[in-house]
């Protein structure tokens, strides 16, 4: 059985704001190959996709990514979102899943918490981050 190299995510998933997901990939070499040996294509003529999944486990995003390493998705209803994916396409439309990322989603107890939580992000931001694009979830 294929044992995963002991290395670092390679998926990086953060909330940007109240509604946009900065999601980028990076160190990808060990599941390059996996993914190749797996599939028998080369690296470079396999299909990288972004998929996020929702809290009822459909998928509600997907974005092919070979030409870049980072991306933000804009989402109104950010609580839907359950997990993030990175994999590649097969040359069959089959997704093998190289890395996910599960999003924790806990609620504040009272609306007047909520309100505090927005008014302090707002005070503490300091500017964006460069990307190739920004994508909405949904959009074709």
């Amino acid at each position: 059985m294929f044992k995963w190299p002991e290395i670092n995510r390679c998926l990086t998933v953060l909330i940007q704001n109240p509604n946009t997901l900065y999601v980028a990939w990076d160190k990808l070499l060990p599941k390059q190959r996996f993914a190749e040996l797996v599939l028998h294509m080369n690296w470079d003529d396999l299909d990288k996709i972004i998929r996020v999944l929702s809290i009822k486990n459909e998928v509600i995003f997907e974005q092919s990514v070979t030409q870049s390493k980072s991306l933000f998705l804009f989402c109104s209803e950010m609580e839907q979102i359950e997990e993030v994916q990175f994999g590649v396409k097969s040359k069959s439309g089959g997704f093998l899943l190289l890395e996910k990322v599960t999003l924790s989603h806990q609620g504040p107890k009272d609306s007047n918490k909520q309100v505090k939580m927005k008014k302090r992000w707002q005070e503490g931001f300091s500017g964006y981050s460069i990307s190739e694009g920004r994508k909405n979830i949904g959009d074709a």
